[in-house]
């Protein structure tokens, strides 16, 4: 159950919120879970998580060419994501957001109290 639950979850998900809700925004936080290089994990924990990126990525090539879905990730790791992850049409684009200083801290808790 582990790599078919894995792989049609991802691919599920992704193309029913993409593609049939579009326009839409697709994001997906912590990629490096799911995006980590292929082939690093030996066993079966390493073959379901790279069952799981193949299908991430053939998911994300269904959106080539679809100006209605974008896609945007988050991750702390991007040393560790597959290349094919960050190839140009995929997640090509890397903006660095830094942790917030004193006074960035300061206002973000006076937003949450």
């Amino acid at each position: 159950m582990g790599v078919e639950y894995g792989v049609d979850l991802i691919g599920r998900e992704i193309e029913s919120i993409g593609i049939r809700k579009a326009p839409s925004v697709v994001f997906i936080d912590e990629l490096d879970a799911v995006g980590r290089e292929r082939g690093l994990i030996k066993g079966s924990g390493g073959q379901e998580r790279d069952a799981t990126l193949n299908q991430l990525l053939v998911s994300l090539d269904g959106f080539e060419g679809r100006g209605e879905v974008i896609t945007i990730a988050s991750t702390n790791r991007p040393d560790i994501l597959d290349p094919a992850l960050v190839r140009p049409g995929r997640f090509d684009r890397k903006i660095f957001i830094p942790k917030p200083g004193l006074i960035g801290r300061m206002e973000i808790l006076q937003l949450l109290a």
